[in-house]
């Protein structure tokens, strides 16, 4: 129900992410390089960004309906750059390329199976 996961990349750049289903985490992203820090909270839906302890605020758009989540609003930036991509036909985000989609599909994969998690269709 809670998992840790530790990546490394090419060039001695190391990642880390802790997940779980049971716990309540902080849901936290830093990114730390030789020129800083950068902190997002609420990592699912931020509204702010802190880098090197300066905070710049994104409020989410106010779309006069409910939402199942806080925040859910802020999901429209997604939907509107898929809608940008499909009228210019488009076949993959140049912001988000299908190979970038299916390395991180490829990660999550890997700590799955290295964490035990299995499904029925692994043992087709």
């Amino acid at each position: 129900d809670t998992v840790s996961v530790l990546l490394q990349y090419p060039g001695g750049v190391h990642g880390s992410f802790t997940c779980s289903i049971s716990s309540n985490l902080p849901n936290t992203a830093y990114v730390s390089g030789t020129k800083g820090m950068a902190q997002i909270q609420k990592l699912w839906a931020p509204t702010e960004l802190v880098v090197n302890g300066e905070r710049k605020e994104f409020p989410p758009p106010v779309l006069g309906k409910d939402y199942n989540f806080v925040n859910g609003s802020c999901m429209l930036y997604e939907a509107n750059h898929v809608r940008e991509c499909l009228r210019k036909g488009l076949k993959e985000s140049p912001v988000v390329p299908l190979a970038e989609s299916e390395l991180l599909a490829e990660i999550l994969e890997e700590a799955r199976k290295a964490i035990g998690v299995t499904f029925p269709q692994d043992k087709r």
